[in-house]
This record gives structure tokens, sequence and C-alpha cells, in this order.
């Protein structure tokens, strides 16, 4: 799948993570490089600057909307 498409949309991404249980996160993707994705939580609350996981991890994507 060509991932780059959404580089700059805001999407929530369902992956498989540590043992076999499903993680969901939300936030800008700002790059795909080198098999994996790298998002901004873009959220105030968060302490986390980055998210970065495999593409092959990733069960279902959801691409919101521009306002």
């Amino acid at each position: 799948m060509n991932w780059n498409k959404y580089k700059g949309e805001t999407v929530s991404i369902l992956i498989t993570g540590k043992d076999d249980k499903t993680e969901n996160y939300m936030g800008i993707i700002t790059d795909v490089k080198d098999g994996f994705m790298i998002i901004d939580p873009n959220n105030e609350n968060f302490s986390i600057r980055e998210i970065a996981f495999k593409t092959d991890l990733i069960k279902s994507i959801w691409v919101y909307k521009s306002p």
C-alpha cells in the first residue's frame, strides 16, 4: 500500500501491538519511510512528540475530512 499518500492527513490508525493486542493512535502523519509511519499526536495533553510504528502492523486506517 502507498502510505505516503496520507502524509499530512489527520488519521486514526489501528495496529496490532504488544502481545497481539490492538492499539489505536490518532494524529497527523508526518512521515513514512523505511517501513515506519510517524504520527504527531497533536495533543497538548500528551508529553509524546511523535509515535513511530511499522507499517506492516497496521490493521486499518481512518482518514478524517479537512474542516
